[in-house]
């Protein structure tokens, strides 16, 4: 009876199916992935998305990889890719099962003429509910965790390095465990941009292993491959 009863299900609400209704009643669930927009953070240079994703999602991604937000412009769904900043849920060793259910949070910068980075920058709000994709990407934090590590980063590139920093926070604290990171950022400014500025210096005061260098582009100029 357990097997029939989807198969029951669909056919009395052809041509739609069971999610489709399901969604009329809680709005993270359908057959697309949706997330809702708890909390939005609006910085000189980023603007912070908290979403808290349906149950569709996969619940594991690694550090530093993406995700897509899907928006509905002019009547079409557009969709962009945004890197996911927070870190993800606490390794299994670390005491839980590494199926933690959280928010998500990503850092959208708006460029000029964006349709869908300037309009979550603009016009998103608390309760909006998005569409999501499943977190994927190549770039992320090998496992097990080389014991040195370089990141060079350059304006919005700082995102998924973020998701990598705060998972290795959370995993080794301040403590001897941290592998030796070395960081360099490259920016306009005396500092990286908020909201990673000043958390990227109280990380560098308090864990040894990590380095941060940051290049003032405006005094300094842009790296180049050339510089070691």
């Amino acid at each position: 009876m357990a097997r029939t009863a989807p198969r029951l299900l669909t056919t009395f609400t052809t041509p739609l199916l069971p999610d489709d209704y399901a969604g009329l009643f809680d709005p993270l669930r359908g057959r697309e992935i949706r997330g809702r927009i708890t909390d939005i953070a609006h910085h000189p240079d980023f603007t912070t998305l908290t979403i808290e994703p349906g149950p569709g999602l996969p619940h594991r991604f690694e550090a530093g990889q993406f995700i897509g937000l899907g928006l509905q412009v002019d009547g079409v769904w557009r969709w962009r890719c945004y890197s996911l900043t927070n870190p993800p849920a606490p390794s299994p060793s670390r005491g839980t099962d590494g199926h933690t259910r959280r928010e998500l949070t990503v850092s959208v910068k708006p460029v000029p003429d964006g349709r869908i980075s300037t309009r979550l920058a603009d016009h998103a709000r608390p309760g909006g509910i998005i569409r999501l994709s499943a977190p994927g990407g190549d770039f992320h934090l090998p496992s097990p965790v080389p014991g040195k590590l370089l990141f060079v980063t350059a304006g919005a590139g700082i995102t998924p390095v973020m998701s990598m920093l705060r998972w290795l926070r959370q995993e080794y604290g301040t403590s001897d465990g941290w592998p030796d990171v070395v960081h360099v950022h490259s920016e306009r400014g005396a500092e990286p941009a908020r909201p990673f500025g000043r958390e990227l210096r109280e990380l560098s005061e308090a864990v040894p292993a990590y380095r941060l260098i940051h290049r003032d582009t405006t005094a300094d100029g842009r790296l180049r491959s050339e510089e070691r």
